[in-house]
């Protein structure tokens, strides 16, 4: 799937106002999309990720198993709340591809030694 495949599925797949349960408890509301942006409130956040972003990362661990803390390895910046970024933006991603049918059941605890993971399923 190249990038405007990937906009398009989660545009068309996942309408605004569309509620996700979060895996470790609360939900991620999407409240509206640009043509570069995803903007979802968790809890009384309001938080802006880039399709861009979601693309490299989902493109990088296609075919994969996934773990949060490789999702921060990966681009801290935009899921390590420490490097100004949010670490919600990694379940974020997940639940988002599952939705889609694009990654397994969202495992693990969300803790220290059993981090949340998903296996991103090759196309």
């Amino acid at each position: 799937m190249d990038y405007q495949q990937f906009v398009n599925s989660i545009k068309s797949g996942i309408p605004v106002g569309v509620t996700l349960a979060n895996p470790g408890g609360g939900d991620s509301t999407i409240i509206s999309y640009s043509d570069k942006n995803i903007v979802y409130r968790r809890g009384n956040s309001k938080i802006s990720v880039s399709f861009e972003d979601l693309f490299e990362a989902y493109s990088k661990f296609r075919g994969k198993k996934v773990y949060t803390t490789d999702l921060r390895d990966f681009a801290p910046k935009i899921f390590d709340s420490k490097q100004n970024g949010h670490s919600c933006n990694a379940t974020f991603l997940f639940s988002i591809l599952k939705l889609l049918g694009k990654a397994t059941e969202i495992k693990g605890e969300g803790k220290a030694h059993n981090p949340f993971y998903v296996t991103i399923i090759a196309e």
